[in-house]
């Protein structure tokens, strides 16, 4: 309980909080200025926010990273414009529940083409390197990104609010939100007001998803619903269509998440770098503590251990097969998950008759159990074939039955490494819940 209390668990879950608060924040204001101009909820813009994400997975794999971030906020930019172009612009003299259906076509349309191009699996947003830097505040490791956020969400507030109160083009929105009919017939050419509302929106949407994607790495086509929703509460909870209202309902919304939301594990460290993977562990069920209060994240996983998370992943189906290792008892917690593991051939037991749930699992066993399991829910795998583990210092050091493994885990993310493998070295919670964070 001491640590619940302590200064640095205080300060990197305010840090948390503001810093997610910022990244919805620029989110929530191109909910608002929307609205603001159109009386429109644009309910695509939580899928712009994903394809930026995508967009920077892909274009940094073919560009330096900070060739690419440009390169991305043009292309989202230029999303941005072509909806506007596309499914509003159409329907500006049409009944606002047509409108609205279209914001949610669009949605769709976004969503299920991101499906159709990743297959629907989760992707790992590039790093970049400064936003990735460990810093020290009060005592408390966090990542230069957390800091970033809230002044660079400022700096960009600041600098669209003088865009609005001190250019033609801010006046010219001022006056649509105030009166469009009354703007059009005084000659303010209200679709190229329209259309830059949309460009501003979309491209801070960009710069929220590569802070947020920095903190959050995984991406999968719905990645923008729940931020997006946020955003959207927060807008309103700060009377949509005020920029400064959304901006501090955001703030709220983050550091009110984050406290709600901080881990009960008395021994899980804030600051720690697996303290992000443990949390999405067990917030999405993958992963639970040896207690309620503990985690025990140096304890070694075992053998039963590790099939039955994989088990729970897959939904606890009930095995065809009868459990055919005899060191399994029929009432212990791992037969079911074991007999399903072994019927489809996800591991092996130690000999023919034997399994050894309480035996100690080593990083490469895991990361093959792990593989197998890409390979039976029908994952591409194909990663690995193209993967170079040669240049790791203790490459010989890994079992010939593990290579594949190996070579999926590092080319894939699930294992993130930078000179050692280390295969042999029993695998620690904190590892395992890294591993399984990656690979979700």
């Amino acid at each position: 309980m001491e640590q619940l209390f302590s200064l640095e668990y205080m300060v990197s879950i305010l840090l948390s909080g503001i810093s997610l608060g910022g990244q919805l924040a620029l989110i929530a204001i191109g909910y608002t200025m929307v609205y603001g101009i159109l009386r429109l909820i644009n309910f695509a813009h939580g899928d712009v926010f994903m394809v930026a994400g995508l967009l920077g997975i892909y274009v940094s794999a073919v560009l330096p990273i900070y060739v690419a971030i440009p390169v991305v906020i043009i292309l989202t930019v230029a999303l941005g414009f072509f909806i506007e172009r596309a499914a509003y612009k159409p329907l500006r003299n049409a009944p606002r529940m047509s409108v609205m259906i279209s914001a949610i076509g669009v949605s769709y349309l976004l969503e299920n083409t991101a499906t159709y191009v990743t297959g629907g699996q989760p992707m790992t947003y590039p790093t970049i390197g400064i936003l990735n830097k460990t810093i020290d505040i009060v005592g408390t490791s966090t990542k230069l990104v957390v800091i970033i956020t809230p002044v660079l969400v400022l700096v960009l507030i600041v600098l669209l609010t003088q865009l609005i109160n001190h250019t033609k083009i801010g006046m010219a929105m001022r006056a649509v939100s105030k009166d469009f009919e009354t703007a059009r017939l005084m000659g303010i050419k209200i679709n190229n007001v329209i259309s830059m509302t949309f460009v501003i929106g979309s491209a801070l949407a960009v710069v929220g998803s590569i802070l947020y994607f920095t903190t959050y790495p995984a991406i999968t086509p719905t990645a923008g619903a729940m931020p997006g929703l946020k955003a959207f509460v927060a807008a309103v909870f700060g009377g949509i269509g005020s920029i400064p209202g959304a901006v501090i309902g955001a703030f709220l919304i983050g550091i009110c998440e984050t406290i709600i939301k901080g881990l009960p594990f008395t021994d899980v460290d804030p600051s720690a770098a697996y303290y992000s993977a443990v949390k999405y562990c067990y917030e999405n069920s993958i992963f639970k503590g040896v207690t309620d209060t503990m985690f025990m994240p140096n304890n070694t996983i075992t053998r039963g251990q590790m099939v039955t998370v994989l088990w729970r992943m897959n939904g606890s189906p009930e095995p065809k097969n009868a459990n055919p290792f005899g060191d399994v008892a029929a009432t212990s917690p791992f037969v079911k998950a074991i007999a399903w593991a072994a019927e489809n051939k996800l591991t092996n037991g130690v000999t023919a008759t034997t399994f050894a749930p309480a035996q100690a699992i080593s990083r490469q066993q895991f990361l093959t159990i792990l593989y197998r399991y890409a390979q039976f829910m029908g994952y591409d795998v194909s990663v690995g074939e193209d993967t170079n583990i040669l240049s790791f210092e203790d490459v010989g050091e890994v079992g010939e039955y593990a290579i594949p493994a190996m070579q999926w885990a590092v080319g894939s993310g699930v294992l993130a490494a930078e000179k050692t493998l280390t295969p042999r070295a029993a695998a620690p919670r904190c590892n395992v819940a890294e591993f399984l964070a990656n690979f979700c």
